[in-house]
């Protein structure tokens, strides 16, 4: 389950995940909305509050249900649905194909 913090609630989850007191309390997957398009995704399953921000909803609820590693997001491999996709190969030879012929 995925739930849907306000900035107040992840600032406090980011500043006491680790606590003794209330860290277990702290624990699973949110999403805070930080404006129309932006939302912060944060997985705390592990107790170690991994937070990255997503522009459409649907890349953060996808990450958190684990449909893509973030190393692939980094890589542009992502789209905006959240799925993972190939990458061409050959576009950096169409690039330079185009630059001789200029």
């Amino acid at each position: 389950m995925i739930n849907l913090i306000t900035q107040l609630q992840a600032t406090f989850l980011l500043e006491n995940y680790r606590s003794e007191t209330v860290g277990d309390i702290l624990q699973g997957k949110f999403i805070q909305p930080v404006s129309a398009n932006n939302f912060l995704a944060i997985d705390n399953t592990n107790e170690d509050a991994y937070a990255v921000e997503f522009k459409p909803l649907s890349q953060a609820v996808n990450w958190l249900n684990g449909k893509f590693e973030l190393n692939d997001y980094f890589k542009g491999m992502v789209n905006e649905d959240g799925e993972v996709v190939e990458v061409q190969k050959h576009q950096t030879h169409i690039v330079i194909r185009l630059i001789e012929c200029l």
